[in-house]
């Protein structure tokens, strides 16, 4: 298909560097289609040195489905920064493998993040995908992951702050509280519901338990599992560069984010844009997501908060 762009693989697995295509102008129909079958094909795009505000990347972003307003304020974007002071999660700690929104069924269909301001040293973001995973994991594998189902937990602390931990959160007594505990179902080998591409569909810091093992049965059967998705050459880390923009399928793939290093004090702030045609839902199986999003919206609004 012809374009008005040209296409760079960032890795063996994951990613696509878009060249020469234009975000502050309306994009061809043409150009649409080609994007679409890419970020199909190779489930992460890329656009380098363009200065693009909230609704150019909005704009771009709704090329690949319904963008979510994620802190209810009309603005249709959020911030992932460690100079604004206004996340759940702790933001210079480590970031284990997850797909946002996994622990409701109506998870985020992809998720945007561009380098408004990055300066100095700072962590990359990684990339795992779980397409690649089922298509790496051994037929022997497989056959025993057929017809299970992994049981996703996210925690929340009553004052309306994600319960983050550097350990995974897989807890010997499954914690009987689903309103600060609430969690969701999948099966293990899961087809993409926009594709059908078939995904190993279990992550690091959400997964808590395959459904009707006990904690040492399954524990053995994650860590296999997480030895296919998480194998390191064919993990896709981003080195964030000013202007930077990507876009990438949260359900194809998962991200993950080392820690800041000691005196590692770089800039690190990016606009976050995502797309779910499901968002009102999701808030209605989980409402304390609501009620953490409005709190922090009130005390520190994240539209328009400055460092």
């Amino acid at each position: 298909m012809d374009t008005t762009f040209e296409r760079i693989e960032l890795s063996p697995a994951i990613g696509t560097e878009i060249v020469g295509l234009d975000l502050h102008g309306e994009i061809s129909d043409r150009d649409v289609a080609a994007l679409r079958d890419e970020f199909d094909r190779r489930h992460l795009l890329l656009v380098r040195g363009q200065q693009l505000d909230v609704e150019d990347q909005v704009s771009f972003v709704g090329v690949f489905g319904e963008v979510a307003d994620e802190r209810m304020n009309g603005e249709h974007h959020t911030y992932v920064s460690n100079v604004r002071g206004v996340s759940q999660t702790d933001l210079r700690g480590e970031l284990l493998w997850h797909s946002d929104s996994t622990t409701t069924p109506f998870p985020m269909q992809g998720l945007s993040l561009y380098a408004g301001r990055v300066s100095g040293d700072v962590p990359a973001t990684r990339f795992a995908s779980c397409a690649r995973g089922y298509r790496a994991a051994p037929a022997e594998l497989l056959e025993r992951l057929a017809g299970l189902e992994t049981i996703n937990i996210a925690g929340f602390k009553p004052d309306s702050v994600f319960d983050y931990s550097v350990e995974r959160f897989a807890p010997r007594e499954l914690p009987e509280d689903t309103y600060h505990n609430y969690r969701t179902t999948y099966p293990v080998l899961y087809p993409h519901p926009r594709t059908g591409e078939m995904l190993l569909f279990v992550n690091q810091f959400f997964s808590a338990r395959i459904a009707g093992m006990d904690y040492e049965e399954s524990e053995a059967l994650y860590e296999e599992m997480f030895e296919v998705l998480y194998e390191p050459a064919f993990i896709y880390e981003h080195h964030w560069r000013q202007d930077d923009l990507l876009v990438w399928d949260n359900l194809a793939l998962q991200h993950s984010r080392s820690a800041f290093a000691e005196g590692q004090d770089g800039v690190r702030d990016l606009r976050r844009v995502s797309i779910n045609p499901d968002f009102e839902k999701m808030l209605d199986y989980a409402p304390f997501v609501r009620a953490s999003l409005l709190f922090m919206e009130q005390e520190s609004p994240r539209a328009t908060a400055s460092s």
